[in-house]
């Protein structure tokens, strides 16, 4: 029997935020590709107040964030960046999706941290999410129509999701506090779950981001044939005061950033 040679397709991502107390948001990204005898680096920093946002970018082969006894660290001298996070919520582990070609692996390693981070002269404190993301498959094969995602973080609650809606299988993850609920309704407005739910009013929203994914590759020494692909990719982010609504238990309220992916529109 032959060896199982490595796949064609390589992506590991990161993806850290935080958001003060005020709203001021952060949120980091930290990938590499590799595609065939391709291979590429990209760390990037969004940053926004109250009604615009800021973005920087690097094509250099920033280092991973490192793991460090329940926290998280991550420097970025390119972005002059650095920052931490720390908790204690159980990480949470799932493969979304897995066929003969490849799979799709989350994991978010801190639901609900502690974070600092400093970027240039600003310093934003407050609670915030790292998760990872490992991807043997290209997004352009996944049979996916619809990705919503989204975390919800408030001093002592928190609730994550995933709602993948695709042709053949659809699948919803709902985190509430660490427990899954398989019972879920997801929109860009509000998620349902049995005892209860999380309204994601429009008022006072911030659109965070809006664009077809080759808009973030550009920068990178892509070929066509992979940005003109990215082009069927398009994604729109917020943030939003979430109201967490459960059963016998006061309303919370908090932090929630969310997205809607959409492919092959």
């Amino acid at each position: 029997m032959g060896a199982v040679g490595k796949p064609n397709f390589e992506l590991s991502k990161w993806y850290l935020d935080a958001v003060g107390e005020d709203g001021e948001v952060f949120i980091g990204y930290r990938a590499a590709l590799r595609w065939r005898r391709l291979q590429a680096s990209y760390a990037a920093a969004l940053t926004g107040g109250a009604h615009e946002t800021r973005t920087a970018s690097s094509v250099r082969s920033e280092e991973e964030p490192v793991l460090r006894m329940g926290s998280l660290a991550w420097e970025a001298p390119a972005l002059e960046l650095q920052g931490t996070w720390t908790g204690n919520a159980p990480a949470l582990l799932r493969t979304l999706y897995e066929c003969p070609g490849g799979s799709v692996v989350w994991a978010c390693l801190f639901p609900r941290a502690e974070a600092g981070v400093r970027i240039g002269a600003r310093n934003i404190r407050g609670l915030g999410y790292a998760e990872r993301l490992e991807m043997t498959l290209p997004p352009w094969r996944l049979p996916l129509e619809t990705l919503r995602w989204g975390r919800f973080l408030s001093p002592d609650r928190f609730v994550v999701w995933i709602d993948w809606q695709a042709p053949e299988r659809s699948r919803t993850w709902v985190f509430v506090d660490g427990q899954e609920e398989r019972e879920a309704r997801v929109s860009e407005e509000e998620i349902s779950f049995e005892g209860g739910r999380l309204r994601l009013p429009q008022a006072g929203r911030l659109q965070l981001r809006d664009g077809r994914l080759s808009h973030l590759l550009r920068s990178l020494s892509l070929p066509l044939s992979l940005l003109c692909r990215a082009r069927a990719i398009h994604e729109t982010k917020w943030r939003t005061r979430g109201i967490l609504e459960c059963a016998g238990a006061p309303a919370v309220e908090g932090w929630a950033i969310h997205e809607v992916v959409r492919f092959r529109t």
